[in-house]
């Protein structure tokens, strides 16, 4: 009878073990559940795309122009050079005005201009800032190249050597100005620099 009861008892046993290996102890803490990644990756790759700025509009030349430097007197030729140097990047805004004297300023000797030889009237004499309308004269042929409108020139009483006749554009500080309006929807902006042989200016947009 005893091992009867014995038997029973190690079947019962046999029966609830697989039981208790297959419960949770109670109050253990469940794994939680993988969260959901809510980051989106850019199509065609892993990583968010990031936009393209436009790209901006290049500098490009609207004109040119270059007069020959005949009389290289060492005076005269200084004030080529500062007369250069004051109009050389100078920026015009759209629809803003150009002005020739009001950017080179008086002609002086205390500004830094030499006497030279100068047309009045039909006659040559010499007075500071001689050679000065040369530069002047050699914007207004970029600038006419730029298609930009001519708001104000006047022509020498006689033709001058470094343009022919018409192309010239004489300038007197009060009196006589060389003006354009910027008619492009862009800023222009001067270059202005001598070569041995040259006076040289160009008109870019920027």
């Amino acid at each position: 009878m005893n091992r009867k009861y014995f038997l029973v008892i190690l079947l019962l046993s046999a029966l609830l073990l697989p039981l208790c290996a297959c419960t949770s102890p109670q109050g253990a803490p469940e794994t939680p559940a993988p969260q959901e990644n809510t980051a989106k990756a850019a199509e065609g790759g892993g990583e968010e795309a990031e936009a393209t700025p436009a790209p901006s509009a290049e500098p490009h030349l609207l004109g040119e122009y270059e007069t020959p430097i005949l009389n290289n007197a060492a005076d005269r030729v200084a004030n080529l050079s500062l007369a250069c140097e004051k109009v050389n990047a100078v920026v015009t805004e759209p629809e803003q005005e150009f002005s020739f004297n009001d950017t080179v300023g008086e002609r002086t000797e205390v500004r830094g201009f030499k006497k030279g030889i100068v047309f009045d009237g039909k006659k040559k004499i010499e007075a500071v800032g001689g050679g000065v309308c040369q530069v002047s004269s050699t914007l207004f042929g970029a600038a006419k190249n730029a298609a930009l409108e001519i708001t104000e020139r006047h022509e020498h009483k006689r033709e001058v050597e470094y343009v022919k006749l018409g192309d010239d554009a004489t300038v007197k500080y009060g009196e006589l100005d060389f003006k354009f309006k910027n008619t492009q929807n862009r800023s222009v902006k001067i270059e202005a620099f001598l070569t041995d042989s040259t006076v040289c200016v160009r008109i870019w947009a920027i």
